[in-house]
């Protein structure tokens, strides 16, 4: 169908369907003839933007999104650590620069969350060292509460002035005590999970993957998934390879059975590199996906590079049933990774580019 507005507007849909992880617990299949057309599933009406809104809004969903890296958040700067006032002035600029956090595992699944006109941002934290999350014991009523200086903690402040930021994030832990902090492992888990944050796969021991047999791959990764489902009956759905350590074979990345339980990784992310592709890309390769190193350094150098080629990255358009991309760029899409979801293509005319 071709809605005309000024420019041109294309719409196709496509039948989606994501495997789950545990075939004896299949979803309810709906219908797409039942789906409401005039609903949205951001909280909006899922109409297509007017030509003003694209103009203003320049959706581009098959650029890239930034997945942040950090690893220790201290007091100081340091190769592998983040002081905490960078950190607060990282989250500071993030929104600035017009980025909303979403969960690793929307990205992952093609459900981009972040309103119409922002820019994704993914935050991932690996090791789950004690800067990352502390609970101590509020002064006020005795509750435990996340450490303010925490990353945790920053980020559940900043959002309170900042909404539309959101406090998404992804932390990678293994065992056998993740933020340092051995006697409240069920407590901290079952805080992130409950408020909203993911956990993810750093295998049981931070094993270096690179010269593991496929036994033993399976062996990390399901021990630390059957942990954390033990723990606060939550299944972790992304891994993290320590040191960035790819093995030889990929069999047990994605999916595998330790000790009677099945696990399964949506995505396995590697360290640093760059941003990575759309989840609608053709380019997407759930198997190896490139972050952006939490340094001042990088930061600079990629943040930097999207503010002169703004084209670039993804911008969204708020509606995650949709997804919006410039006319012409059709054949840089994965058929498989756009079924169910409608696709809208514009064109917008010289002087709003």
């Amino acid at each position: 169908m071709v809605i005309a507005v000024g420019f041109l507007l294309r719409r196709a849909v496509y039948s989606r369907v994501f495997a789950p992880k545990d075939p004896d617990n299949l979803p309810e299949e709906t219908p797409a003839e039942a789906e409401d057309p005039d609903t949205g599933d951001r909280g909006g009406p899922s109409d297509v933007l007017t030509e003003e809104q694209l103009a203003l809004l320049k959706p581009n969903e098959l650029g890239k999104v930034p997945i942040i890296m950090y690893h220790a958040i201290g007091d100081t700067e340091g190769e592998w650590q983040r002081s905490r006032a960078n950190f607060r002035a990282d989250l500071q600029r993030f929104y600035d620069l017009g980025y909303s956090l979403i969960p690793l595992n929307d990205y992952l699944t093609g459900q981009i969350s972040a309103p119409a006109g922002r820019a994704p941002l993914v935050l991932t934290f690996d090791d789950a060292t004690a800067g990352q999350f502390t609970m101590i014991e509020s002064e006020a009523d005795g509750k435990w509460i996340p450490d303010p200086d925490s990353a945790v903690g920053m980020l559940l402040e900043f959002e309170k002035s900042h909404p539309e930021f959101g406090h998404a994030a992804t932390f990678f832990i293994d065992f056998p005590a993740p933020f340092g902090d051995a006697k409240r492992v069920k407590e901290n888990l079952a805080f992130l999970v409950e408020n909203g944050m993911e956990i993810g796969n750093h295998t049981y021991n931070h094993r270096n993957l690179q010269s593991a047999s496929p036994d033993l791959v399976v062996q990390e990764i399901g021990s630390l998934a059957n942990k954390v489902w033990e723990l606060c009956g939550y299944e972790p759905l992304s891994l993290a390879l320590p040191y960035g350590g790819y093995p030889k074979s990929e069999d047990g990345l994605a999916s595998g059975e330790w000790e009677g339980r099945t696990y399964a990784n949506l995505g396995v992310l590697l360290v640093g590199a760059e941003p990575a592709p759309s989840p609608f890309s053709s380019k997407f390769s759930p198997l190896a996906i490139p972050r952006i190193r939490g340094s001042q350094e990088e930061l600079d150098k990629w943040l930097g590079n999207f503010e002169r080629y703004p084209e670039g990255r993804f911008v969204s358009d708020g509606q995650a049933s949709k997804v919006t991309i410039r006319e012409g760029e059709e054949g840089n899409l994965d058929p498989t990774r756009i079924e169910g979801l409608e696709v809208v293509t514009y064109t917008l005319s010289p002087t709003n580019r």
